[in-house]
């Protein structure tokens, strides 16, 4: 019988966060009679089993994927908090998309002024988030004493009127002190923090939070091993988990603004690309190679050769409005406006060989 093999980084094994995902990975397991177990890095394999790594220190993460892809010929399948290129599948949470989330949803609540709080530099996690966030003369970091952190923070709490806490801990130490201490100023300012703790819900006020689905996370993993095990020619799956902001008190309980995922400015990078007209013929060329079948390939070459419509239609036992249909459809599907362009563009970027 195959099995899943769970290994764990150990320093990472009595975390809440660790927890929910091997809750996640045994719900699913059972629901679908996969037999599953825990390993260390030295055990035995079949071929046709799954591997499933559990951790977050890049250090750990890339010995042990080496040496597991050394020792074993089963999938394995890394949870953590972010992609790795390791020839993996991976599953894990688009950290910077969250955060890029929670600033559109401040500014939606009138909040521009924001600070990033507690960010630990040794963090793979941390640095994503800091990533993400562009005034870094507004960041507050926490080299390993959150009491320094929160009173660099203080001393410039005036220049704020929100606050993303890089872990709902950081947000909640944060907010007790300034319950006890400078209550106005925690009246003025909206906080955000991020893992969704049972701590951050049961405060007074409530923190606003990115729920991170730790439990999909482990879900996530059991279903790509039965995706693979389905499909052989799959070498690998990476998998990004949903977040999603839970509004509290720390944001007045202001709902999310439909759509506010997709700022207008935030599109215009992209945009500004696409409307460069090489790359714009470049777009059409693709989606046409994309939709050739072989057929449309012979005659194209053939148009593009100088042959007539007559003369191609003959060599491929075709009618001329048939070879027309054809090409009208590859032109609606990629975008050109004529036969001619269509035939053109083929001609000019078509492989020599």
């Amino acid at each position: 019988m195959r099995v899943v093999h769970i290994v764990l980084e150990e320093k990472y094994r009595e975390t809440t966060w660790c927890e929910r995902i091997i809750s996640g990975v045994e719900q699913q397991a059972r629901a679908k009679k996969i037999k599953y177990d825990f390993k260390s890095v030295n055990f035995t394999s079949d071929e046709f089993d799954t591997i499933v790594v559990v951790g977050t220190t890049p250090a750990w993460i890339y010995e042990t994927i080496n040496l597991l892809k050394k020792q074993h010929k089963a999938y394995l399948i890394l949870v953590s908090n972010r992609p790795y290129a390791l020839s993996v599948s991976n599953v894990c949470t688009d950290l910077y998309s969250a955060v890029k989330d929670i600033l559109h949803y401040l500014e939606s609540c009138g909040r521009k002024r924001v600070a990033l709080y507690g960010v630990n530099p040794s963090s793979t996690a941390d640095n994503i988030k800091l990533s993400a966030f562009e005034h870094r003369e507004s960041v507050y970091y926490n080299f390993g004493d959150l009491r320094d952190c929160r009173n660099k923070f203080v001393r410039d709490i005036d220049k704020y009127d929100a606050v993303i806490g890089t872990n709902d801990y950081a947000a909640v130490s944060l907010i007790n002190y300034l319950k006890k201490d400078l209550p106005n100023a925690l009246d003025s300012l909206f906080i955000v923090g991020f893992a969704n703790t049972h701590l951050g819900q049961i405060n007074r006020p409530s923190v606003t939070s990115v729920a991170l689905n730790y439990e999909e996370y482990g879900k996530t993993a059991i279903d790509i091993y039965r995706m693979l095990e389905k499909n052989p020619n799959l070498q690998s799956v990476s998998i990004n988990v949903k977040s999603e902001i839970i509004v509290r008190d720390t944001t007045n309980n202001i709902p999310l603004e439909e759509g506010f995922k997709e700022p207008v400015g935030e599109e215009n990078t992209d945009f500004e690309f696409y409307d460069d007209e090489e790359i714009r013929g470049m777009v059409k060329i693709e989606k046409l190679f994309e939709n050739c079948s072989d057929n449309d390939i012979s005659l194209l070459n053939m148009l593009s050769a100088g042959e007539s419509y007559e003369k191609a239609a003959e060599k491929s036992f075709m009618t001329v409005n048939g070879i027309k249909y054809r090409l009208d459809r590859l032109c609606r599907i990629c975008g050109f406006e004529s036969r001619r362009e269509l035939i053109n563009s083929f001609k000019n970027n078509r492989n020599p060989m």
